[in-house]
């Protein structure tokens, strides 16, 4: 039997966990939609890679109506909800969503302008620069998703702990995992001109620069 105190928490939990299930889904759609890296080696024709240019702006911009329906849903209720661990984690994830879903959205606009074989590229290297540093602050996603495990465990698993004991011994270390690697990071790549090799043709990922996808297909 699930005890008394998990039911008692978290009996608002189904609406505002579909907002976050499908913000993930569209989330991960974009991903896999704005990886444009390859269109001149792939030789898209020039339709698909319209299509890899278009279908972006539409999924991001339905990432940061998710991420910010979560806000909102969190905001108007804040007298309650904000003394809750549960839902300052779903609120910093949140706010970071919004940030990466907008950089996803805006697709091939930051990439220098006349770069070859790159659809809709109006930008520089400094605009795609800022469209990796910001895209990369996406990893606080999966980040916070374990700690929300995390939190699950330790409410209704390990101990079980009540959400005050949470909140004073473990909450702020589950902040600082999921935002301190994912802002070094993203920083890290800023130095290091990381964003923009290969001609800045597509501003993302710091991991992908240094090889750490080698071997998956779907990103090289």
């Amino acid at each position: 039997m699930v005890p008394y105190h998990i039911n008692r928490y978290h009996a608002s939990y189904p609406s505002i966990t579909s907002y976050h299930s499908a913000l993930k889904a569209l989330l991960f759609f974009s991903l896999y939609c704005t990886i444009i890296s390859d269109q001149t080696k792939m030789g898209f024709s020039l339709s698909q890679k319209k299509a890899l240019s278009i279908i972006p702006h539409i999924t991001g911009a339905l990432s940061v109506i998710g991420s910010l329906s979560i806000l909102y849903d969190i905001w108007k209720d804040r007298s309650r909800k904000l003394h809750r661990p549960y839902y300052r984690i779903l609120l910093g994830m949140s706010f970071f969503d919004v940030f990466a879903s907008a950089s996803i959205g805006l697709s091939t606009w930051p990439i220098p302008k006349g770069t070859e074989g790159v659809y809709g590229a109006m930008g520089t290297t400094q605009t795609c620069t800022a469209q990796g540093f910001f895209n990369q602050l996406m990893l606080v996603s999966p980040f916070y998703n374990l700690m929300l495990a995390w939190y699950y465990l330790l409410l209704g698993k390990l101990k079980p702990l009540t959400e005050e004991a949470i909140a004073s011994n473990y909450e702020k270390y589950m902040h600082s995992l999921a935002i301190i690697p994912t802002i070094s990071i993203a920083v890290a790549g800023l130095p290091l001109t990381l964003y923009n090799n290969a001609n800045c043709e597509s501003g993302f990922y710091f991991f992908q620069s240094i090889g750490f996808f080698k071997g998956i297909s779907f990103f090289t």
